[in-house]
């Protein structure tokens, strides 16, 4: 499906002048442009290329072609139908365009319900907290779920490894000085990693379920394995389940360090920066390492 705000423009632009501006053609301005009148050789941009033999009702360097361009978008860009940059607009891939989210309001935090929990539908998670969206097309993308923002609270750096085909996509979070590497359990080749967010680390967190995506790539409809990823209804159960593990796993390791045991309590955001390494690292171990996926599921 192509995305809502996808137009088509005819365009012309002048190749004889020093910076080239795309305009759109209407009728009313042809009715009176220089370029197509026999005032054409006048034209500054022309007279300096000196065309002996050029025709004398049409500048020669009058060009026109057809483009694409965004009408959501705070200022037109027209790209030209043989340029891959609006390649994703005729595809499912739109979906995760920053202006299509912005105008749908799709990158503002979800506030429904525990925001650790919450998840969209349509999604299949794997048991260590990334989330794959296979498209009707077969374009699929990849994140980190709400609850790793949660238990990481900000992340400082992001590394995509992204190997050749039939590895797992595979990203590495920084959080202060422990690094946590996530992959993926299903094997995918991914064709391109979301590269602003090596600058913008925050909308991992701010945007898990939209700007927040990590990879993309496309598969033939219906040939993604999806066993051993959960969606629906026990999806949203296992999500509470978790949390709940969390706070268990947070208290033991407080009653662990102090002697004393909380009286109930939930993990604070970011909890994880309030952890020593070795704690830190059996959080990892116990809710993001690539081995959970080797848990049976329910």
């Amino acid at each position: 499906m192509r995305c809502p705000f996808l137009r088509e423009a005819q365009v012309k632009f002048c190749r004889g002048a020093v910076s080239s501006k795309m305009i759109m053609r209407s009728s009313a301005s042809d009715e009176h442009e220089r370029c197509t009148s026999d005032s054409w050789p006048d034209c500054p941009a022309a007279r300096q290329h000196h065309q002996e033999h050029a025709p004398a009702k049409r500048c020669p360097f009058l060009h026109e072609s057809l483009v694409q361009y965004c009408a959501g978008a705070p200022v037109s860009k027209f790209v030209p139908y043989s340029d891959d940059q609006s390649a994703r607009c005729s595809d499912d891939r739109h979906a995760y365009c920053d202006v299509l989210l912005s105008l749908e309001g799709g990158r503002a935090p979800r506030t429904n319900g525990d925001p650790a929990t919450w998840v969209p539908d349509g999604r299949h998670f794997a048991p260590n907290h990334l989330w794959l969206d296979v498209a009707p097309d077969g374009h699929w993308h990849i994140g980190v779920d709400a609850f790793v923002g949660h238990v990481t609270g900000r992340i400082d750096a992001i590394s995509f490894i992204n190997g050749a085909a039939g590895q797992h996509p595979t990203v590495v979070l920084t959080v202060g000085d422990t690094d946590l590497q996530l992959v993926f359990p299903v094997a995918l080749q991914a064709a391109a990693t979301n590269n602003r967010l090596r600058s913008q680390c925050e909308r991992v967190v701010d945007e898990p379920y939209t700007g927040g995506w990590l990879f993309e790539g496309a598969n033939r409809p219906g040939s993604i394995d999806l066993m051993g990823l959960r969606s629906g209804e026990p999806l949203k159960r296992w999500m509470r389940d978790e949390l709940h593990r969390l706070n268990s796993a947070v208290q033991q390791h407080a009653a662990q360090t102090t002697g004393l045991w909380n009286d109930g309590g939930t993990a604070v955001p970011g909890v994880i920066r309030h952890l020593d390494r070795p704690a830190a690292l059996s959080l990892y171990a116990e809710f993001f390492s690539p081995f959970v996926a080797w848990r049976s599921l329910p």
